[in-house]
C-alpha cells in the first residue's frame, strides 16, 4: 500500500512538478553518488539553518535548499527527522531575532522586574531588581547567588501599573524591524532528512526518463515509453525509451546514481551487443566509466548533472535525426 501511494505520488509529480526537476535530479545526483543516509543542516549567522550538501543545487536553481528536500519527502525519496524549531520574522524571513517581553494588558514594552529572594543568612525576605550589587535589608549583607533562595519573580508594567508573574513574549526582527508576537511568529520546523535509497534512486531514474522524453518531444520526435524490440539472440528487450521520427528509431536506457547502478548498466551494455543493428544508447553516472563498457562504446552517455544529460542527449538525437531539441529552462 507505501510502495502504491509513493509511486503514485512520483508519477504525478514527474507530469507536474512543484520546483525545477533539474533541481530535484541534481540533488538526488549528489545524494546518491555520495553514499549519503542523512542530509544533516548546519546553522551560521548569515545563512540561518542551511544543508551543505545541497546548498550548490539550490542556489544555481534559485530556490531554498529546505524547499527542494520537502518536495523530495513528499514524494517518499527522504524521511523527515525533527532537528531543531526556530522563530523566523513573518515579514522578510529572517532568523535575526531579538527576544522581548511585553505587558499582557496594555502591550507595552515598559516593564520592570523584581526578584523576591530569602535571605538564608538572616532569614529576611528582600524584593530586589536583581541580586547582584543589592544588599540584605535586614542585616546589611551584600546579596548573592549562593546566599540566597529565589521565591517568586514579578513584573511591573510602567505605562498601566499592572503587576503579573508572567508576561507576554514579544520579537523584533533584527533586519527589517518587524514588530511581531508568537500568534504572528513563523515558527519554523527543521528536520535531519534520512535517505530511502530505494525510493530515491527510483524517482532519479523517473525524472530522468521524463526530462529525456521531454527534450525528444520538442525536436517534433515520437517518443514510446517503454519499448520493446527482439534482440538477435530472440530475446525480447525491455528498453525504457525509444525515439522516432517516423522512419528511424532509436531505444534509450536509463541509469540513476544509486547502488545497483553498475549491474544496471552492464545489463543495458548487453542488450547493446544484442540488437547491434538498431541504434541504442546508455544514459549512466559518470561514475561508472572505465567500470562499464559498451559496444559500440559511443553508446555509453555519462552524466553528473541535469544539465550534461540534456547536452548529451541533444547531441545525440541531433546526430541520429539532424533535429536540435530545445532544451528549455526548467
Amino acid at each position: 500500500m507505501e510502495f502504491a501511494r509513493q509511486s503514485q505520488a512520483m508519477r504525478a509529480a514527474v507530469k507536474q512538478p512543484r520546483m525545477p526537476s533539474r533541481a530535484l535530479v541534481d540533488v538526488l545526483i549528489t545524494i546518491l553518488k555520495a553514499g549519503l543516509d542523512r542530509l544533516v543542516p548546519e546553522f551560521s549567522n548569515e545563512l540561518g539553518y542551511f544543508y551543505p550538501d545541497v546548498l550548490k543545487v539550490s542556489v544555481r536553481y534559485k530556490v531554498r535548499d529546505a524547499e527542494i528536500l520537502e518536495e523530495l519527502a513528499n514524494l517518499g525519496a527522504l524521511e523527515r527527522e525533527h532537528y531543531d524549531a526556530l522563530i523566523l520574522c513573518p515579514s522578510c524571513g529572517s532568523h535575526f531575532i531579538l527576544s522581548k517581553l511585553k505587558c499582557p494588558s496594555c502591550g507595552s514594552e515598559r516593564l520592570r522586574k523584581e526578584v523576591t529572594v530569602s535571605h538564608v543568612s538572616c532569614g529576611a525576605v528582600n524584593t530586589v531588581e536583581r541580586v547582584h550589587g543589592s544588599t540584605c535589608r535586614k542585616c546589611g549583607e551584600p546579596l548573592k547567588p549562593d546566599n540566597t533562595v529565589t521565591i517568586g519573580v514579578l513584573y511591573s508594567c510602567l505605562s498601566c501599573g499592572l503587576r503579573f508573574e508572567t508576561p507576554s513574549p514579544l520579537y523584533r526582527c533584527g533586519v527589517c524591524g518587524t514588530t511581531f508576537d508568537h500568534k504572528s511568529a513563523n515558527y519554523t520546523v527543521v528536520y535531519t532528512y534520512k535517505v530511502r535509497v530505494e525510493v530515491a534512486s527510483r524517482l532519479e531514474k523517473q525524472l530522468i526518463t521524463a526530462e529525456v522524453k521531454s527534450l525528444a518531444e520538442s525536436a517534433g520526435l515520437i517518443v514510446a515509453q517503454p519499448a520493446r524490440v527482439r534482440g538477435q539472440s530472440g530475446f525480447e528487450h525491455v528498453f525504457d525509451l525509444s525515439v522516432s521520427d517516423g522512419k528511424r528509431v532509436v531505444y534509450v536506457d536509463v541509469v540513476d546514481s544509486g547502488p545497483s547502478a553498475v549491474v544496471e548498466a552492464l545489463s543495458s551494455a548487453a542488450k547493446t551487443a544484442d540488437i547491434a543493428e538498431k541504434p541504442h544508447f546508455i544514459l549512466a553516472p559518470k561514475q561508472l566509466e572505465g567500470k562499464v563498457r559498451a559496444n559500440p562504446a559511443e553508446a555509453l552517455k555519462t552524466y553528473e548533472s541535469a544539465d550534461d544529460i540534456l547536452e548529451k542527449t541533444s547531441n545525440t538525437l541531433e546526430s541520429f535525426f539532424g533535429r536540435r531539441p530545445k532544451i528549455g529552462v526548467k
